[in-house]
């Protein structure tokens, strides 16, 4: 069964979230031209001085080493100090560091608990990891419906990877009766906004004709469209595609072309069916889409067919 997608991240905030203090502009100007270092010493003294988005700023600097060397065990220090001031970003990046054991011993039932914290205060990234810890049975009973609910409440604020996750649970009838109707509806609205998992997903529904009319031809554009953002899932069915004909021209080239790129992530699949592929095709044939990888490759993946 397909894990529910889950990308962790560690937030940084936006410039407009730095509203500390009087020096807030300057901090800013410099954020912005990229000198953290300079921004470090405005927000160093703010965050001393006890102000919550202060630490939650310098904690995510520390994070990424933005300014200082990286160094998790400062990274936990600031966003402890923000977190206990109720600093959402704050709480959801402690929330992070517990559930993946960045810098500290993984311990998902505290992942639970600032996942929590953050997401009352309405914070959809928040909310949307909550869900995926009930979703998986995270420091918690495993309960879909919660985790539908919690996703929910995120994609309704717009954030992809949620509206993709509803996506899939009605897909998949977790939490929910499985409605093909609903998953399309939602993987529309993460796929307009880019999330290559949507697109690709989207893609085989169409394909499938899974709420949708069957449509080889559409299912082979939002895989395109998957396969250029270099998702690998994405690579191997339009890969597939070319190399049955369906919604594109049959080529065997360009099918074990984008086996090569789905199998250069080390995706099992890819690797299976590279393999598979390069086993029946004459060797010029083969060298050949090598090279078309490559230069895919160096194209990042775009205008490679």
């Amino acid at each position: 069964m397909k894990i529910i997608l889950n990308i962790s991240f560690l937030l940084a905030l936006s410039i407009s979230q730095l509203s500390f203090a009087d020096s807030n502009e300057d901090a800013m100007a410099l954020i912005k031209k990229g000198d953290y270092s300079g921004a470090l010493k405005i927000i160093q003294p703010i965050a001393n001085k006890g102000d919550a988005n202060a630490q939650a700023y310098l904690g995510m600097m520390y994070t990424r080493g933005l300014g200082v060397k990286q160094d998790y065990t400062e990274a936990f220090r600031w966003y402890t100090l923000a977190s206990n001031q109720g600093e959402a970003n704050a709480e959801y990046n402690l929330g992070l560091m517990n559930e993946n054991g960045i810098g500290i011993k993984q311990n998902y039932a505290e992942a639970l608990r600032l996942y929590g914290l953050a997401a009352a205060q309405g914070m959809p990234q928040a909310q949307d990891n909550l869900g995926l810890m009930y979703a998986r049975g995270l420091g918690t009973t495993q309960d879909y419906s919660e985790a539908m609910r919690l996703h929910k409440l995120a994609a309704d604020q717009g954030l992809a990877i949620a509206q993709f996750n509803v996506a899939f649970m009605y897909r998949n009838g977790h939490g929910v009766k499985q409605d093909y109707s609903e998953a399309v509806k939602w993987y529309q609205r993460a796929a307009l906004q880019g999330d290559a998992p949507a697109q690709a997903d989207l893609g085989m529904m169409s394909i499938n004709g899974q709420g949708v009319s069957q449509d080889y031809a559409e299912g082979g554009r939002l895989l395109r469209l998957a396969a250029e953002q270099g998702y690998p899932t994405g690579q191997i069915n339009l890969g597939v595609l070319y190399r049955i004909g369906k919604g594109v021209i049959k080529d065997e080239t360009k099918a074990l072309m984008w086996f090569k790129l789905a199998a250069a992530t080390g995706h099992p699949q890819a690797i299976q069916r590279r393999d598979q592929l390069s086993s029946q095709l004459p060797p010029q044939v083969v060298a050949q889409a090598e090279k078309l990888a490559i230069e895919c490759q160096q194209r990042n993946f775009k205008s490679c067919d």
